[in-house]
């Protein structure tokens, strides 16, 4: 018995690869284009497919992670059987300065975290900034710390501060483990890495 090519049994019921997936796949992914006409810099649509499959197991507030590895606390809401991103969002588009045809790619953790990357809709790459935010002194860890830890190790969360109140905070972008420098040749000399351990 074939199903369509949409996922679904000719009856209309969810095939079997459709119902492993929405309940028992730990990551789900999804893209959003940024469209004026669907006024996301107040709100965003998450698409039908997705809404329709989690809108009970969602909670009422979210978190978003950035590229750069800060986080915002995100309300949802249910209008028209879809899911939309309100409280919070603005604040998201705005320091990511999100614009029409932007396009962002999303990974659900199954609870309440999502991942975002942050594509620029004319080049098609990653947007640089996005990994970058400016400082503020009203930003939280991703644990919901007021401050970021000062024993936080973690590589990839070291030392950027998040750019609004509602951004939680910034903790740390990877720096390269060695740095070229300017020699008399054309090859570049990288310097050795120094690991201190605390006694």
């Amino acid at each position: 018995m074939g199903g369509r090519d949409d996922g679904q049994n000719w009856d209309g019921s969810r095939s079997w690869e459709e119902d492993i997936y929405w309940t028992h796949f730990q990551f789900i992914h999804f893209t959003q284009f940024l469209q004026t006409t669907t006024n996301f810099q107040q709100q965003l649509a998450l698409p039908k497919t997705f809404s329709d499959n989690l809108k009970k197991k969602l909670p009422e507030n979210v978190t978003l992670k950035g590229p750069s590895g800060v986080v915002w606390n995100i309300g949802l809401t249910t209008r028209d059987n879809t899911v939309y991103f309100v409280d919070g969002w603005q604040q998201f588009v705005n320091d990511h300065s999100l614009k029409e045809n932007d396009f962002l790619v999303f990974k659900y953790n199954g609870e309440s975290l999502f991942e975002v990357l942050i594509f620029d809709g004319n080049s098609f790459c990653e947007k640089a900034t996005s990994y970058f935010l400016g400082k503020c002194g009203h930003a939280q860890t991703e644990q919901g710390d007021s401050k970021a830890k000062d024993n936080n190790t973690s590589a990839f969360n070291a030392g950027v501060e998040s750019a609004s109140p509602q951004v939680a905070d910034v903790v740390a972008k990877t720096t390269p483990a060695a740095v070229p420098s300017q020699t008399t040749s054309k090859r570049t000399k990288k310097k050795p890495v120094i690991e201190v351990t605390p006694v």
